[in-house]
């Protein structure tokens, strides 16, 4: 009976060894290829036995291509992180009425944009307004003190219509 485990275990190992036998790649392997998959055959009857499923092996004459690893630094410090882009602060753009009333229309953008304020400015009152560019259209001009950021801009007589940015006043058509 011990005789008989025995040799039950090393055939047993023998299968195994077989089942999971690795044929390196470009040398001749003991089986043949049924539709793209390899069989190894056993002599009984001379009729194909799955026992291991491998993949057939590349037509092409190129080498099979590698998957792409990362490559990891060693000993290197990391790259310093670089801090979002701060927005530079919108300056403010002041409209005082120092002389006399003036008539005004505030937009968003350009003329076309959406309005912010359209009315009039009473004598000795003032309006503020932030956006990062404005188009004004002034009635009186002459009676209007303007400022960008705090710094006085000069304003020309007669009703128009200007464009204002970080850079300051200009002349819109």
């Amino acid at each position: 009976m011990t005789l008989g485990v025995i040799v039950l275990l090393g055939a047993l190992v023998a299968v195994a060894a077989l089942r999971y036998r690795t044929v390196p790649e470009g040398s001749a392997a003991p089986a043949t290829s049924l539709g793209g998959v390899r069989h190894h055959q056993m002599a009984q009857g001379n009729r194909p036995v799955r026992r291991h499923v491998t993949p057939a092996p590349p037509t092409s004459s190129q080498p099979p291509a590698q998957p792409e690893t990362p490559a990891i630094a060693v000993n290197q410090p990391a790259a310093p992180e670089r801090a979002a882009p701060v927005a530079r602060p919108v300056p403010a753009v002041r409209v005082l009425a120092a002389r006399g009333d003036s008539w005004a229309e505030v937009r968003k953008g350009s003329e076309t944009g959406g309005v912010l304020y359209a009315g009039i400015i009473v004598e000795g009152d003032s309006r503020t307004f932030r956006n990062r560019r404005l188009w004004i259209r002034f009635g009186a001009p002459e009676n209007v003190d303007a400022s960008i950021g705090g710094k006085p801009a000069a304003l020309p007589s007669g009703t128009l219509n200007m464009l204002v940015t970080s850079r300051g006043f200009i002349a819109a058509a």
